[in-house]
């Protein structure tokens, strides 16, 4: 008879096995022990020794214990390799395990992670000793050495001792990381009472430790067992608190051992840190198992792979952790309360103080505060509610549009649509109101001493009002602060900033406005404005750099006809187009002597001056950056109280 023999070299190379997850080859051997305790029906013990490669001991960070595992022996008092088990172990793919939930192939993950493994295991059988020694090496037969004698000893001892572990495997380091990482791959079994007597034992060190006592110190108890469904399949949830681990977690379990584990935060944002309550802290670990999680496994237990069944819907893993974790927020919905109570204290203390303009989306949409990670920032919660507030826009203006194109509109959909839009429309005027009061306290800095006790240079405050060298087409409308000396500055149809009129001249600002804004319907003339910054305290001023000429050769300019847009086109002025200039300046010594030399009108206020110049067609104003600062706060103030800004 011919038989099929197994290359064992290609089958540990075709094993799938994470390498940050390469503990899992010494849980298989702990797995096979927990079994061969049950097997033999007596009271276990495993025993795990550590012994690293020193050599690289102090090339290690402080916080890691040793180098490399040069050695690991996984002992156990279980049946041992009698010549059943021994069969079966030769076996790929053997199904002599797979009422356990055994797919006969974690042995193979021994070689992925350690050159070599050892085994020697001490048995009786018909009250006569025996002993099985053998190597499972990387080679395509996969045993050397097998040795088979009888012994005067009774006992029951199997050590599997695995050598050099292969550098790009990783295990953890210490102790008790190791220990976390068992208990949470076999955790029904500590839970239930039912894992052997587990010991840890640090070979160079000396130290160990008892997994089963670490278990029982850190485990809190457990808050509910309830079972659910996901399209007719059933499954069993479990939840506990422990003090194990470094955040929240769910773990789908394949024949009681983790096979799937996800960080709770991903589907419960108010679970990114430990769990307080009355004094004690801690994390959430979950477990769900069921039939349809044990069949679904992969051969090598680290996904699960569900066949599709033409009479069912198809069912995934994500659509079973989104169940399972929505039942456990309900099931802890009071331990979580506390945290959203301080969400909304935040939420509160933010639309109060930071962005009022949100305050009507959290009051369409109250359930924001689940979107919210207690962790976020004040910018992180901002963009959120940025976020919501753009979604509800957009189901208003459907909401509307649909109202709209109806054939007969009903009086309460349309009040109910205004309703919405009213609320719109404040959220965007308190963002506006809230950006100008911005703009009026760097103005206030601005125009006065910096730490240096210099005033700011002419360029600083004229990017403040506009930007420098750009024209209307180049600068987004929200930038325009023009607002700060003349509302209606805010309305153009062309403006350009430092742009040259021609070779020499260049104001400041020169804006060129559509009939409909300066004047009425009934004289629809065009007009233009221009616009001079001067520095703050600046007295220096030469006759031939007299402010009020300089902008009177502006106008000259402008009305030749030889001012140019950018694009070379000319600009088209009317001899009975009215100007509009702003020459915006501290009222030192020489500025004051030119405007009473020029007739200029003192402002009631005594911060300014104005003039009209018949033949120009000009008015003219003077005004002090004082008297723009006290202007624009005063033409605003109503505007902040309203949205409950102070000034």
């Amino acid at each position: 008879m011919s038989i099929m023999h197994l290359n064992v070299a290609r089958k540990v190379r075709h094993y799938r096995l994470s390498k940050s997850r390469a503990y899992v080859a010494l849980f298989e051997a702990i797995s096979n022990s927990i079994d061969a305790i049950g097997e033999r029906e007596t009271t276990g013990s495993i025993h795990i020794t550590f012994k690293r490669d020193t050599s690289q001991a102090t090339l290690l960070p402080d916080n890691e214990d040793g180098g490399l595992l040069k050695e690991v022996t996984v002992t156990d008092n279980g049946i041992g390799f009698t010549d059943d088990n021994y069969t079966s172990f030769l076996e790929s793919d053997t199904a002599r395990k797979e009422q356990l939930g055994g797919r006969g192939l974690g042995r193979f993950s021994w070689l992925k992670v350690f050159e070599k493994v050892e085994i020697m295991s001490d048995f009786v059988v018909d009250g006569k000793g025996h002993r099985r020694t053998f190597a499972f090496e990387r080679t395509p037969e996969g045993i050397s050495n097998p040795s088979l004698i009888e012994t005067d000893d009774h006992k029951f001892s199997t050590m599997v001792k695995f050598i050099n572990q292969k550098k790009e495997w990783e295990i953890p380091k210490r102790q008790v990381t190791f220990a976390e990482k068992l208990i949470e791959h076999f955790l029904p079994r500590f839970i239930s009472g039912t894992i052997p007597h587990i010991v840890l034992a640090d070979d160079d060190k000396g130290d160990t430790l008892i997994v089963n006592n670490y278990f029982k110190d850190h485990y809190r108890g457990q808050i509910s067992e309830k079972p659910f469904s996901v399209l007719n399949k059933n499954f069993l949830l479990s939840v506990h608190k422990t003090t194990i681990g470094s955040c929240n977690s769910l773990v789908l379990l394949a024949n009681n051992r983790a096979t799937k584990v996800v960080n709770l935060s991903k589907y419960i944002i108010d679970l990114e840190n430990k769990i307080f309550d009355q004094d004690e802290e801690f994390y959430i670990i979950a477990f769900i198992k069921g039939d349809y999680l044990d069949s679904g496994a992969s051969p090598e237990r680290d996904e699960f792979h569900f066949g599709y069944d033409e009479e069912q819907d198809e069912i995934d893993v994500k659509a079973i952790i989104a169940e399972a974790s929505a039942l456990i927020k309900e099931e802890i919905a009071a331990l979580l309360q506390p945290i959203v109570e301080r969400k909304r204290g935040r939420l509160d203390n933010i639309v109060s103080t930071v962005a009022p303009e949100y305050r009507h989306v959290i009051s369409k949409n109250p359930a924001i505060v689940d979107e919210i990670s207690p962790n976020a920032s004040n910018a992180e919660i901002e963009t959120i509610l940025h976020r919501e507030e753009y979604k509800q826009k957009q189901s208003t203006i459907k909401a509307i549009e649909k109202i709209l194109e109806a054939e007969s509109m009903e009086h309460e959909k349309v009040e109910e649509a205004f309703q919405e839009i009213t609320e719109t429309a404040k959220a965007e005027l308190a963002k506006y109101v809230l950006w100008r009061k911005h703009i009026i306290n760097l103005l206030e800095k601005r125009i006065s001493w910096n730490a240096a006790k210099k005033f700011e240079k002419e360029d600083s405050l004229h990017n403040l009002f506009y930007s420098m060298r750009k024209t209307s087409d180049e600068v987004p409308h929200e930038t325009n602060n023009l607002w700060l000396v003349d509302e209606r500055l805010n309305f153009h149809s062309y403006l350009a900033s430092d742009k040259y009129l021609d070779e020499e001249n260049r104001p400041d600002v020169l804006i060129y406005n559509s009939p409909v804004l300066f004047n009425n319907s009934e004289n629809p003339e065009n007009s233009f404005v221009v616009i001079e910054f001067k520095r703050p305290s600046r007295n220096d001023y030469h006759d031939e750099e007299n402010p009020i000429d300089q902008v009177y050769e502006y106008i000259d300019k402008i009305r030749s006809g030889k001012a140019k847009y950018p694009n070379g086109q000319l600009i088209i002025i009317t001899e009975n187009t009215p100007c509009y200039v702003y020459i915006i300046s501290d009222l030192s010594g020489k500025m004051v002597k030119y405007c009473r030399k020029n007739d200029f009108i003192v402002t009631h206020d005594g911060l300014g001056f104005f003039y009209y110049h018949k033949e120009y067609r000009a008015y003219i104003e003077v005004i002090s950056y004082q008297k723009v600062l006290k202007d624009s706060k005063q033409r605003n103030r109503i505007f902040m109280k309203k949205i409950g800004v102070q000034p």
